[in-house]
């Protein structure tokens, strides 16, 4: 979640770090737009911890709307 860039952006840091990445044992690496939805206050604020629900509960929380997050890597 670094905070300056979009989702594509911090998807493709991932991307370029891949395998220490997977050395820490990470499954699946999702990133998202910080800006938008973590570092600002207001109604966004709120929109992010939907988002993150979804992302650690997805069977308890309704998908947010295409495009909040990308699936930058999986094991």
């Amino acid at each position: 979640m670094p905070c300056g860039y979009y989702a594509e952006r911090a998807a493709h840091e991932v991307m370029q770090h891949r395998e220490e990445i997977s050395q820490l044992g990470a499954g699946q690496v999702v990133a998202v737009d910080a800006a938008a939805y973590f570092s600002r206050p207001g109604p966004r604020l709120v929109d992010g911890v939907e988002l993150l629900g979804h992302l650690l509960h997805p069977e308890l929380v309704e998908a947010p709307p295409p495009g909040r997050a990308v699936v930058a890597a999986s094991a």
